[in-house]
């Protein structure tokens, strides 16, 4: 499989005016199922034309398999496309239009036959082999798009918001099968979505763009728990930022001043921070790792902890609570601290502990927060345009 590497990557459009890609230097392993994430004109689509050769670089190089991707010909670079709109041809058949690539490549009749129906096999169409595109659902004929780019025998799969037309109960499914396929088969691909949910469900490494550049590059896990800057953690999920400076600075922890006369608490640091006593942070948490304690509750939880001494701690905050939200599976809290910040929480509706709005509570914090320093420019971070 491919190894495709980008380096000091630019691509400007508009006489040098527009900047699309800012010096990017990448690399994606083989075998490995891609995403390119970021707000709207980040970037995204025309780094993913770049890779796949629909773009030339103003500058730097691209290199698949050590072969700079310049010099190969555009019908030997041996990739497929699968986009949102599906580009199925109306008046040929199923099957007719998954041979189409290798019908123009020059196979023979056999292996075109036997390549076409091992594709649609993939994809569970084969039992719809002689269909006409007006015949398919919309996941349907998204697979035959699918069935088309891999019966191509490519290497390296592009998707440009492939299930971007799905209803949302069908696509959640339909991504699933995706990856799937794409494990099977061993290829690698790269794929541009808006969708986080999408993107954290199944991607093994995700690209985080802005304005050009690439801000983070990792795991969905990485990305979701050790976000490199604020951008990122706001960009994922739902994050509460609470502003303040820290004192009692070590190599693996620190005290947290709350801002506006607030409490402290003991937070931990990640191996190799740079943070001095003194320093300006924002230290962020998922609304679904806030704790919310009933009083009574807590001073039952005082008396049993005692003895616990590998428990992690729990930094707790008295607060109120202003509105309490039911949306369903979950239910969102409102709650505002003893020194004035407002937070969110969500829990299960169904096992949570019946708290109301007004009511007076303790907020648990754990001890191991996103801790960020603070930005020149806050507004811009929390910006996920």
């Amino acid at each position: 499989m491919p190894k495709i590497e980008l380096m000091d990557v630019t691509k400007t459009f508009s006489e040098g005016k527009v900047l699309a890609s800012d010096n990017i230097t990448l690399t994606i392993s083989d075998g490995d199922f891609v995403f390119l994430l970021g707000p709207s004109g980040c970037g995204k689509t025309t780094l993913l034309k770049l890779i796949a050769g629909l773009e030339d670089p103003s500058s730097g190089k691209i290199l698949v398999d050590g072969k700079d991707l310049g010099m190969v010909n555009p019908e030997d670079r041996n990739i497929g496309f699968v986009f949102q709109h599906f580009q199925i041809f109306p008046s040929m058949t199923v099957f007719e239009n998954v041979a189409y690539g290798m019908t123009v490549r020059g196979y023979d009749d056999a292996s075109i036959e036997r390549i076409a129906i091992e594709a649609l096999k993939l994809v569970k169409l084969d039992h719809r082999v002689l269909a006409y595109p007006k015949e398919l659902s919309t996941p349907e004929l998204q697979k035959v798009g699918l069935a088309r780019a891999i019966a191509t025998r490519s290497r390296t799969l592009f998707l440009d918001e492939p299930l971007g037309k799905l209803d949302p109960k069908i696509r959640r499914p339909f991504r699933h099968e995706l990856r799937r396929l794409i494990k099977t088969l061993g290829l690698t691909a790269i794929q541009v979505t808006h969708d986080q949910e999408e993107a954290m469900a199944i991607a093994d490494k995700i690209i985080v763009m802005r304005a050009g550049k690439i801000l983070q590059y990792g795991s969905p896990e990485d990305l979701y728990y050790r976000p490199n800057s604020i951008f990122v953690a706001n960009f994922f999920g739902e994050t509460n930022f609470l502003e303040g400076f820290v004192s009692n600075v070590t190599k693996d922890s620190c005290t947290f001043h709350l801002h506006l006369g607030g409490p402290k608490f003991e937070v931990k640091l990640a191996p190799g921070h740079a943070f001095k006593n003194g320093a300006q942070v924002m230290i962020g948490y998922r609304v679904e790792d806030i704790e919310l304690i009933e009083l009574h509750e807590s001073m039952q939880a005082e008396s049993q902890e005692l003895d616990l001494e590998d428990k992690p701690k729990m930094n707790t905050i008295k607060a109120s609570v202003t509105d309490a939200i039911f949306i369903g599976p979950s239910k969102r809290f409102i709650v505002k601290l003893e020194n004035g910040d407002v937070i969110q929480a969500k829990h299960s509706s169904k096992f949570l502990l019946d708290i109301q709005k007004g009511e007076d509570i303790l907020v648990g914090f754990h001890e191991h927060p996103m801790v960020f320093e603070y930005p020149d420019d806050l507004r811009k971070e929390l910006s996920k345009a």
